[in-house]
């Protein structure tokens, strides 16, 4: 045990005492041989096994069990073979002895020991063979409870063994046992470091890629614990057992919302402010060990703010880490001299995903000042190494990354970066823009490349026409031409540029001319500028490179026709179509296309926006060109097509699934409001026809009123004209010519305005009949609307059901793990007490002890 603890090592004459006694052990179990009948190894083991299994007296299976385990390590094989079984039954017997259980368990390890280089691999083999009863690792579990260092110690390297090997089964295998990781937590409060630290590597393995075990070790107070050894071993000074700390609290932190919100809700972030509260420009004060200590909290801080996480955990982290003063910190390391250089990029790294897509810290981030003289912003400062060829490559990419995350949805920040390259009064001091133009149009490709994925951040809708005003000034030529042209310039005349620098210009046009007309003007005014894209995309090429040239010209030329708004003569938005479809070819075109997407550095880009710096030739998109390509592609198919047109089904809206994108959602969206203001207009239309035929209606039915009134008053005149009686002749005799005339005339007339009359009601009938119609189209279109704002109702309703259902799964899940740490106390309460009436000698019943087994179970 001293030398176990203490690193005592013993001389050669321990050795040869040692090897005395344990001849002599040997020889008093197996009795004396002759000198010509030397036992193998296979013998002597399987003796030693039928002595543990025949003894009587436990000294004697503890001597088997010593021995046994002084063979272990030379005849794998042979006590793998033969006494594994033995052992188990033996701990399971004997497990109140300590001694007979340490060296049972010391020769489990040793027997299934991966690190020997066996070519059988014969540890691992023992390993499956043993894992597969779960008998057998409850009795491991249950031998951690042992406090006796002989016992806990192997069983701990035991455990670690089986997880190095089968970490899945075992892990499964731990989380349906009782308290089984309780037990392991144990470890971690153990008053001897050994053993804890032999806990903090088994934890380590423990927590690889299993959500559910990293969420019941956070419960357990996990994250204390760990930042309380952290603590004790002295932050950043510690040795290696801060770095398996960190380690541990990285597994336990990695793609797991809940556990970082644990984390955060538990304060924990502002103890992590103390890790760095040491003179970072002392280069003497920097070791190796520390430099690990320190990278491995700054990689625990990245992933409390990773862009991989739920916006709301970035979000409060963020807010958390510059509220405790830990973003002041990281910016004071970011800046301080002797500070080892993997240590600088990390700190880079961590501020922009600190700052990523958060104001508050954009803010602060943009009012910081570097020691320097005369004093200059952190902006500054990262650009201009990121220019630098001095600096390394991942500290440039590193300080191109945290310039994009200032930039990131910070239009103030960006303003203030385009007006630095906006004519003004002269400045003596360096600015940003000047950086920016140095490092676009230098002689160094990388820095060509960063500076134009730079400046395409800094662009949104507003600023792009903007930075159309910038003008260059051309030394030995005495003339100024605009930045855009400038680009192109570089873009056609140089021959010779090479691959990385002309797809950056490339991408840098392609996010300008994107949804914005008047930078497309400008650049098609420009005659050369076409024939141009269009050769590159005719060009027939293996190389990857030129490959992806190709299909940003592609992407390019039809940005130019998607976004024309017809106002140049110079190229229509038809000419380019037509050249596109006849001269270049669709099938050709939409090949250079598609091949941007398929490309493994796009993919990759894709994945995230920082970039790596692995293979700096091959570095040619970004994670924000990513996205721009995936929205223009879309658009620039839809101008190709002949029969596109905007959707109009009224069950459109219905179909969206839950988990479209805000970018779909938002293109629906649109397409409906122009689809209703066209109906608002035909509807205004349709109310004003409507209008005219009611008042023609109205006027016409007033004046078949007047006709029929004046039809009555010539009917009563014909009945007072007509005679009455026979004898009354004596004055018809004399207006008798008279009579006959008026009478004649009156019947033409009322014939006259009979025939009027019906047609009069014929035509007024088909009036009736053609605004019957028109009222049914009105209130088709109405109910065409209506049916479009139900539609935008149903969508709404869908996007909250889906975000109910998710809040609801979270509380499910929060309620089941909280289920499970009380089923785990009450099963440690069944447990004590079973134990408490058995040493009072009190019998349980079958149905009881059954119950308890089906707790188990369960």
């Amino acid at each position: 045990l001293k030398g176990r603890c203490a690193g005592y090592l013993p001389d050669s004459r321990d050795y040869n005492w040692l090897l005395l006694k344990m001849t002599s052990w040997i020889t008093s179990i197996m009795g004396s041989q002759p000198d010509h009948q030397e036992p193998s190894g296979a013998e002597t083991v399987e003796k030693l096994c039928n002595r543990v299994t025949s003894s009587t007296l436990l000294a004697d299976r503890r001597d088997a069990l010593r021995a046994l385990k002084s063979l272990s390590k030379k005849y794998k094989l042979e006590v793998g073979t033969h006494a594994v079984d033995i052992i188990v039954n033996v701990l399971q017997t004997d497990r109140k002895d300590a001694e007979i259980s340490g060296y049972g368990l010391e020769t489990l390890a040793n027997v299934m020991n991966t690190e020997t280089n066996t070519p059988e691999d014969l540890g691992v083999q023992f390993i499956e063979k043993f894992i597969k009863k779960q008998s057998n690792i409850e009795l491991l579990l249950s031998a951690l409870e042992e406090f006796d260092f002989q016992v806990r110690r192997p069983a701990v390297k035991l455990l670690t063994s089986l997880l190095i090997v089968r970490s899945t089964e075992l892990q499964e295998m731990i989380l349906v046992i009782p308290l089984g990781v309780s037990r392991l937590m144990d470890l971690l409060s153990d008053s001897r470091e050994v053993i804890r630290n032999d806990g903090l590597l088994l934890l380590l393995q423990l927590t690889t890629s299993n959500s559910q075990i990293q969420k019941i070790i956070a419960f357990e107070n996990g994250f204390d614990s760990l930042m309380d050894i952290i603590q004790a071993e002295g932050y950043s000074e510690g040795g290696i057992v801060v770095q398996d700390c960190l380690a541990v609290m990285k597994n336990l932190l990695r793609s797991n919302n809940s556990n970082q919100s644990f984390f955060r809700e538990a304060s924990l972030i502002p103890r992590l402010v103390q890790f760095f509260k040491f003179d970072a420009g002392s280069q003497s004060s920097w070791g190796n060990q520390k430099v690990i200590n320190v990278s491995h909290m700054l990689k625990v801080v990245r992933i409390l703010v990773s862009p991989g996480n739920t916006q709301q955990n970035i979000a409060a982290c963020q807010k958390n880490i510059e509220h405790c003063g830990l973003l002041t910190q990281l910016c004071s390391f970011m800046f301080a001299g002797g500070v080892p250089t993997e240590i600088l990029i990390e700190t880079i790294n961590t501020v922009a995903e600190v700052i990523r897509g958060y104001h508050t810290n954009q803010q602060f981030f943009d009012t910081v000042q570097i020691p320097s003289t005369p004093p200059r912003s952190a902006i500054l400062a990262l650009l201009m190494s990121m220019v630098s060829e001095k600096q390394p490559i991942a500290l440039r990419f590193a300080a191109l990354y945290c310039f994009q995350s200032y930039l990131y949805k910070n239009d103030s920040g960006q303003e203030k970066v385009i007006n630095t390259l906006l004519p003004s009064s002269a400045e003596s001091s360096l600015s940003v823009g000047q950086v920016l133009c140095a490092g676009l149009f230098g002689q160094d490709t990388l820095a060509n490349w960063c500076t134009a994925v730079g400046l395409a951040e800094s662009l949104n809708a507003n600023l792009k026409p903007q930075l159309l005003r910038v003008q260059l000034s051309m030394q030995g030529k005495g003339e100024q031409v605009t930045f855009l042209q400038q680009c192109i310039n570089i873009l056609v005349e140089s021959a010779n540029l090479k691959t990385q620098t002309r797809i950056g210009l490339l991408i840098l046009l392609c996010t300008w001319l994107s949804n914005c007309s008047i930078a497309v003007i400008q650049f098609l005014n420009h005659a050369a500028n076409i024939p141009f894209l269009s050769g590159q995309v005719e060009q027939n090429t293996d190389k990857e490179g030129d490959k992806l040239v190709r299909g940003l010209c592609a992407m390019l030329l039809g940005i130019c026709m998607a976004y024309h708004d017809g106002s140049t003569a110079n190229y229509t938005k038809d000419t380019l179509r037509q050249l596109i479809i006849h001269r270049i070819g669709k099938d050709k075109f939409d090949e250079c296309l598609n091949y941007i997407g398929a490309s493994e550095n796009f993919i990759k880009a894709a994945k995230s926006p920082h970039i790596s710096a692995d293979s700096v030739e091959s570095t040619f998109f970004d994670h924000s060109f990513t996205q721009l390509y995936k929205q223009v592609i879309e658009i620039i198919a839809h101008s190709l097509d002949d029969n596109y047109t905007a959707p109009v089904e009224a069950n459109a809206a219905a179909s969206i699934e839950p988990n479209t994108s805000i970018e779909d959602h938002e293109s629906i969206v649109t397409s409906y409001k122009e689809l209703i203001r066209d109906q608002d207009t035909e509807l205004l239309e349709v109310k004003k026809k409507y209008q005219e035929l009611e008042k023609s209606y109205t006027e016409t039915n007033s004046l078949l009123l007047q006709q029929s009134s004046e039809i009555q008053i010539l009917r009563e005149q014909v009945k007072v004209l007509n005679p009455k009686d026979n004898g009354e002749t004596g004055n018809e005799d004399k207006q008798s010519s008279l009579s006959l005339t008026e009478t004649a005339e009156l019947q033409q007339t009322i014939q006259d305005l009979h025939k009027l009359h019906a047609s009069q009601r014929q035509e007024i009938v088909q009036r009736d009949t053609q605004i019957e119609k028109l009222e049914a189209n009105v209130s088709g279109d109405n109910h065409q609307e209506e049916v479009e704002s139900d539609l935008n109702r149903q969508f709404q309703k869908l996007q909250k059901s889906y975000d109910e259902l998710k809040r609801t799964q979270e509380l499910q899940k929060a309620e089941q793990e909280d289920l499970f740490v009380l089923l785990a106390e009450q099963d440690q309460k069944l447990t004590k007490c079973k134990t408490l009436l058995q040493e009072n000698n009190i019998d349980i019943s079958e149905s009881e002890s059954g119950d308890e087994e089906s707790d188990d179970d369960l």
